[in-house]
């Protein structure tokens, strides 16, 4: 009979496997709506003080002023301050973002541009289009893959497969129609590494535009992202 201990450590693996596998979760990707009860409000004036709050901590400079395209659109590039910036007034503003989702040695990493649309009446229109969406495994994952006798290429299969499943439920592109506060709440949580799934799924729908091929993945994406500063 085998040792309590040996057999957790086979549970341990297995749990592994299945996250290879790619039972993963993306953000924002159109999952069925959660229950009304979870969706209740705080009160707006406590809501509204909480989200001038946490603008205030990203000591944005409001007389700061952006480029702009011949589109006369706030070409952010990958500065979030400056996107949170527009979103406040709904001021036409693009930004490319890259959002690492990590767990149990497995990083989902989804690279999307944000585009403020404009706004229409008590509404802020925006949208995301998806550029990249891949998986990388951590050294310890690997190791603990090749230890049950998987090769280099069956490694290489299994991230694969996991990846094809992120680009499978990540949406192509959103369109959403935000609140006021929906938007700077959105765009805060951007700034911080962070989807706001409840919002995205009450607020935004799968577009009607064709979807662009993703991105290949090259070098750059598997090296593992960096540590958070």
């Amino acid at each position: 009979m085998r040792k309590p201990r040996i057999w957790s450590q086979r549970l341990a693996f297995f749990a592994f496997l299945a996250l290879a596998a790619g039972l993963s979760a993306c953000r924002g990707c159109g999952d069925p709506q959660p229950p009304a009860a979870a969706l209740e409000a705080m009160p707006a004036d406590t809501r509204r003080s909480d989200l001038l709050a946490r603008f205030a901590d990203l000591k944005i400079d409001r007389s700061h002023v952006y480029p702009r395209d011949a589109r006369g659109i706030v070409t952010c590039g990958d500065d979030m301050r400056c996107f949170v910036a527009q979103a406040e007034t709904c001021a036409r503003a693009e930004v490319t973002t890259k959002i690492t989702d990590s767990g149990y040695g497995i990083h989902n990493v989804v690279e999307a541009v944000y585009t403020l649309e404009g706004s229409e009446p008590n509404l802020c229109r925006l949208s995301r289009r998806l550029r990249s969406a891949y998986a990388h495994f951590e050294g310890p994952l690997v190791a603990a893959l090749r230890s049950e006798g998987k090769s280099e290429l069956d490694v290489e299969q299994v991230q694969s497969e996991a990846t094809a499943r992120l680009r499978r439920r990540t949406t192509a592109r959103l369109d959403c129609s935000f609140t006021n506060d929906d938007v700077l709440e959105v765009t805060i949580d951007l700034a911080h590494n962070h989807v706001n799934d409840k919002l995205f799924r009450l607020n935004c729908h799968e577009s009607n535009v064709a979807a662009q091929t993703l991105e290949p993945v090259d070098a750059r994406d598997a090296a593992p992202p960096a540590a958070a500063p």
